[in-house]
């Protein structure tokens, strides 16, 4: 995480930069907090989300933040990424790690969600808060630019990993496998995607069955979230 930061303050230098606000106020409303608290980001210049002072009000309460209010706020906001109904992130089979959920394209506006989510990361890392937010060892990869590797597949779905070890472990004929070059569509969406051009045609032989298997773990835990991450 400490890397994440350091990445986010290259992109965006914020030294000496008359643009930026000194304090930011955030009210919110406890029923609606994600979408007050997206609407305050999406009105403020990025500088200013990593360097000014955050100071949170609840409507209707009495209170001086005094960092007790941000806290919570915090902590609200971690919860309702997660809420179902968002389907920004499903949980993966362990139920403790989560990564982006491929059917969020359901709703139109889910990428201006991730990208509200993505900012409120960042400004949780300027604060030093520790969010209750458990992502996959392949996304975190990804925040940092790094690539993903068939081991960070593990986490991601543990049968099919099991699966796709045997696959590479034994000969392809002992096992009865009819496989192509192809993956069921995500949830959300239906039929078969191609990992390589034509590859429902393209049958997996003993000879190409580890690019098979690089191939279908880049489309689980890449190319199917690209748009989300």
């Amino acid at each position: 995480l400490k890397l994440c930061f350091e990445r986010l303050k290259k992109t965006h230098d914020v030294s000496d930069d008359s643009s930026i606000d000194s304090h930011i106020s955030i009210s919110v409303n406890r029923d609606s907090i994600f979408e007050d608290t997206m609407e305050c980001f999406e009105n403020c210049n990025i500088k200013s989300l990593l360097s000014a002072d955050l100071v949170v009000y609840f409507d209707e309460e009495e209170g001086i933040d005094e960092g007790g209010l941000t806290r919570e706020w915090y902590g609200l906001l971690t919860r309702e990424i997660f809420r179902p109904h968002y389907e920004l992130f499903s949980p993966t089979g362990d139920g403790v790690t989560f990564q982006p959920n491929p059917a969020s394209i359901r709703n139109e506006s889910h990428l201006r969600y991730f990208i509200f989510v993505g900012r409120l990361i960042g400004r949780a890392l300027v604060d030093g808060q520790v969010l209750d937010v458990h992502f996959t060892r392949s996304f975190y990869k990804h925040i940092l630019a790094q690539p993903v590797s068939f081991r960070d597949f593990k986490v991601v779905d543990a049968n099919l990993y099991k699966n796709l070890n045997m696959i590479l472990q034994h000969n392809l004929e002992d096992l009865c496998l009819d496989l192509t070059f192809s993956a069921d569509a995500e949830e959300g969406s239906t039929g078969e995607v191609d990992l390589v051009p034509n590859g429902s045609n393209i049958e997996v032989t003993e000879e190409n069955k580890e690019e098979y298997v690089r191939l279908l773990c880049h489309h689980k835990m890449t190319s199917s979230v690209r748009p989300q991450i």
